[in-house]
């Protein structure tokens, strides 16, 4: 079915982003939908409907950054009341994403049922999982990951894994996602799709899934981008881990290196098959988490955003998926690599990412005419011309970001006629406390209690004025919410430095 989705949105992959509304029982997505459509999101990923093994530790105990998932121990295909709510529920939803122009990817559990091994504290007996047999399951066995056979047919973590040789067992999985297709959803997740041969996808599942008229995307938990693509040539889109794992390993933290991010993941290989993310239920995001999102939602490929992270409403994720879908198309051109700095041209935009501690610009070259004005459509940085020899110097705050462009959408931080600038620092604050800004302007609150900042990360903050023109300035340290009290000691900072180097507290607070 080629590279789009097949709903009443019939949005094309990579115009806009996934939203994946995990933790949260069918009717509250339903209340919440109309919030989901007005970010921008094209499309929503919920969780497995099937009824599942759940038990109270697993409710209970949150003992990550994000939730432990529900649904992924399925007991029975049939039956669509689980954890999150009824059938109907499931239905209704679907029906008010279709109101609201989402798409909805359903998650499909192929792989096995729930768990038969001593991993877990309780097990689930073959006499509780109704339509199958001991008979369907491969025998039981621990997974050697040097072994693809070993990958493909052991037990994943005590689960019962299916026989998906066995013609019984692929009737049963194609009973399960006509179901869902008969509740209207648009694409479908294959949950585990790693531990599954590829066999089974290109002879069955993906057939399956064409045969109802479902996108498809394979979860592949594997860093080599290899193995990404050889689930993808199967004829089905793909979670993009190579991609995860070199930004939260090599490129998105203090000490990483924006160089690892070309050529990397499936996106820069195939990146129509590509679904990108920062976080997921299974996977904690980079430490520069907000930055991530900046590169995949500019970027090529099928972004994703993870709510339990983000929520449906984020102001800076909405501007970026109206920049994604009005300014930025069609492949990405580097225009300068180095460890703190990324720049890339795509359609309409330049896009700048800094992972330094301090403000970066760099002058690239454009395909913007000579004379081009260009805007920073996030707000963080000044208005910029082309020159004539076709060069534009562009400029991204401490690990932030700007996009640049020759017009930007109604809504996003650019095109106001006023030039912007972000100051920044790094600072240590006590919890409950904030950093503010004050100097020697009215928006500054000249010298007085200060404007508090934004916090980015990094012990990074922020605030964005209208230029003002020659100024000094300075930070204090107060409870949030409240006034700054702690002056920063030594000099005045100025506005030729906009990133500078925190010069201490006067109380000698360290952090």
């Amino acid at each position: 079915m080629g590279s789009s989705l097949t709903g009443s949105a019939a949005a094309d992959i990579g115009d806009s982003a996934v939203y994946q509304y995990y933790h949260t029982d069918w009717s509250t997505i339903t209340n919440n939908l109309a919030a989901v459509a007005d970010a921008g999101y094209d499309a929503i990923q919920v969780p497995p409907a099937q009824f599942s093994r759940v038990y109270k530790y697993e409710r209970e105990n949150d003992q990550f950054t994000y939730d432990v998932p529900l649904g992924y121990q399925p007991i029975d295909f049939t039956n669509f009341d689980s954890e999150f709510g009824t059938e109907s529920e499931y239905q209704a939803m679907v029906d008010e994403a279709h109101n609201q122009g989402l798409d909805v990817i359903a998650d499909a559990v192929m792989n096995h049922l729930a768990a038969g091994g001593d991993y877990f504290d309780r097990q689930v007996s073959i006499d509780d999982i109704p339509r199958f047999s001991n008979r369907d399951f491969h025998p039981q066995c621990d997974i050697d990951y040097s072994d693809p056979y070993s990958v493909e047919n052991c037990w994943l973590v005590g689960l019962r894994d299916l026989d998906q040789d066995s013609s019984y067992v692929r009737g049963e999985l194609y009973n399960y996602l006509q179901k869902y297709a008969n509740l209207g959803v648009d694409g479908v997740r294959f949950d585990a799709a790693k531990h599954m041969p590829e066999s089974f996808f290109s002879n069955y599942a993906n057939q399956w899934a064409d045969e109802f008229g479902l996108y498809k995307v394979g979860e592949v938990l594997d860093g080599s981008t290899s193995m990404n693509q050889q689930y993808a040539d199967t004829g089905m889109s793909v979670t993009d881990y190579a991609l995860f794992y070199t930004m939260k390993e090599d490129v998105f933290h203090s000490s990483g290196d924006m160089n690892a991010l070309e050529g990397a993941g499936l996106v820069n290989q195939d990146p129509f098959s590509a679904m990108t993310f920062v976080s997921n239920h299974d996977s904690a995001p980079p430490e520069y988490e907000r930055l991530a999102y900046a590169y995949i939602l500019t970027y090529e490929g099928y972004p994703r955003v993870y709510n339990h992270r983000i929520g449906a409403s984020d102001d800076e994720i909405s501007t970026l998926l109206s920049l994604r879908r009005n300014v930025l198309s069609g492949g990405a051109t580097t225009r300068y690599v180095d460890s703190e700095l990324y720049v890339f041209e795509r359609g309409d935009g330049l896009v700048v990412l800094n992972r330094g501690n301090s403000r970066r610009s760099e002058w690239v070259q454009t395909t913007q005419s000579s004379g081009t004005t260009l805007t920073d459509c996030t707000g963080s940085s000044s208005d910029t011309q082309v020159n004539s020899d076709g060069y534009v110097q562009v400029s991204a705050p401490a690990v932030g970001y700007a996009v640049y462009s020759t017009e930007c959408p109604e809504g996003t931080g650019g095109g106001s006629g006023t030039n912007q600038i972000t100051l920044q620092i790094q600072a240590p604050t006590e919890y409950g406390e904030s950093v503010f800004f004050t100097g020697s302007t009215d928006e500054l609150t000249n010298w007085g209690g200060g404007v508090q900042g934004t916090y980015v990360e990094n012990g990074v903050w922020e605030v964005t004025i209208d230029d003002p023109g020659s100024f000094e300035w300075k930070t204090r340290r107060g409870p949030t919410d409240g006034t700054g009290d702690v002056w920063e000691s030594g000099s005045n900072h100025s506005d030729a430095d906009l990133s500078p180097t925190h010069n201490g507290w006067e109380d000698g607070y360290t952090g």
